[in-house]
């Protein structure tokens, strides 16, 4: 959620804290919007997370605790480019689901240390997010309160344990607050999953009946003959499918999870790869989760030649017009890699361009060889959603990039 449309995996070091943190390590990336994430790698949708755990999942919706009032609040008018959309309660921390790009992020506690300020700057909350005071009584957090100011949204986090040491930090899509020591030192014992700002949902309304549309055409499949062979190459490919387990990445359109998208076509494209010659490692094989550190260390370890991580991406849902493919990389010797298999997926799939870009995640930053993450399409996008899930579709793309991977290594290799 590739992890949606936000790749921005960089990472910054927050003061106050005297420490160097590593958070990327921590999240599953999404990219990722939906990439690599691999979570929800989700645009793309953003997440700040605010935990005391290093093995962190995207939580799944359970039963609210909001007791605040039923109506929507109104905000002032503001540009701000991000949306904050929901804070939850997680057994690990707080998440706080975002959409849009990446906010700066700064911190400030107060002399007493009763009292932690993170403001979001360029963000917005949600009009349909009720309650501006949040009752917590957990992890060491009494309560939140929630603000908009001009561009920046403000939340102050009452703290109840003054002993606790907080540390944050800025990773691509994410941001974390640790206490020292873990969530142990916090809560021992006492975690849950809620949603603490859920946005009601409208009764359905009746829908019209509608005359029943003329079928579709199929849709063309080009031709472009045998997959090359690459046996006398003996070339080794980590092949990545994006998110899994408690982390579905990206949710679109129909409730289309990025992780539903990814693992068939990533299974494809490791068959198709091995009958054509090619060693292939998956990072994994069924739904499981798994950090993004295993992910690299076994790139690195297994000496592979080449790194691939699949994603798909994600907006608001309230832009089905973005679709597209995208293709990044990092350094460049990865630059080639990444330019061949975005050709030969727009060959293969007649998707629109949305280019080969340059961007710091985790996997494509910590692996050792020419590495590359593919968004092969946005789940939130009206004619991509409807690809995504075709299995003719997962099919085709698969073959895409398998026929890039393969020219690249006839090519360079």
């Amino acid at each position: 959620m590739s992890p949606k449309t936000i790749h921005n995996n960089s990472k910054k070091s927050l003061s106050p804290f005297p420490f160097p943190l590593s958070p990327s390590s921590l999240l599953p990336q999404k990219n990722n919007v939906r990439s690599p994430w691999p979570w929800p790698s989700l645009l793309g949708v953003c997440g700040v997370l605010l935990l005391a755990n290093p093995a962190i999942a995207t939580p799944s919706p359970l039963q609210s605790t909001n007791t605040g009032a039923a109506n929507p609040v109104l905000l002032a008018e503001t540009t701000a480019t991000t949306q904050l959309d929901e804070i939850r309660l997680t057994p690990d921390g707080f998440f706080i689901r975002l959409q849009g790009t990446e906010p700066t992020l700064t911190q400030e506690l107060s002399r007493d240390r009763r009292q932690l300020t993170l403001k979001l700057a360029n963000t917005r909350i949600n009009a349909q997010v009720a309650q501006r005071e949040i009752p917590v009584d957990r992890y060491g957090v009494s309560r939140i309160q929630m603000s908009q100011e001009g561009d920046a949204v403000l939340l102050r986090l009452d703290l109840a344990n003054d002993q606790l040491t907080w540390r944050a930090s800025v990773s691509g899509r994410s941001v974390i607050l640790v206490p020292a020591g873990g969530l142990a030192a916090a809560a021992p014992g006492d975690r849950i999953s809620q949603s603490l700002t859920p946005i009601p949902r409208p009764a359905p309304e009746p829908r019209p009946q509608r005359p029943t549309p003329a079928p579709r055409p199929e849709r063309p499949q080009p031709n472009l003959g045998e997959l090359p062979d690459v046996s006398d190459r003996q070339i080794t490919l980590v092949l990545d499918p994006g998110h899994g387990g408690r982390d579905p990445g990206a949710v679109g359109i129909g409730g289309l999870r990025e992780v539903d998208v990814v693992m068939p076509i990533s299974l494809q494209v490791a068959t198709l790869l091995k009958d054509h010659g090619v060693n292939v490692v998956l990072t994994r094989q069924d739904d499981r989760e798994i950090d993004l550190e295993p992910r690299v260390s076994l790139a690195n370890r297994t000496r592979a030649d080449l790194f691939v991580s699949i994603h798909a991406n994600a907006i608001s849902l309230s832009r089905p017009d973005v679709n597209g493919i995208e293709t990044y990389y990092y350094t460049s010797q990865s630059a080639s890699l990444a330019r061949t298999i975005h050709a030969s997926i727009l060959e293969g799939t007649d998707r629109p361009d949305r280019r080969v870009r340059e961007a710091r995640f985790y996997v494509l930053r910590h692996t050792t060889m020419p590495s590359v993450l593919l968004e092969v399409g946005f789940v939130t996008g009206a004619e991509d959603a409807r690809l995504l899930a075709d299995p003719d579709f997962q099919s085709q793309m698969a073959t895409a990039i398998a026929r890039g991977i393969l020219e690249y290594v006839q090519q360079n290799l």
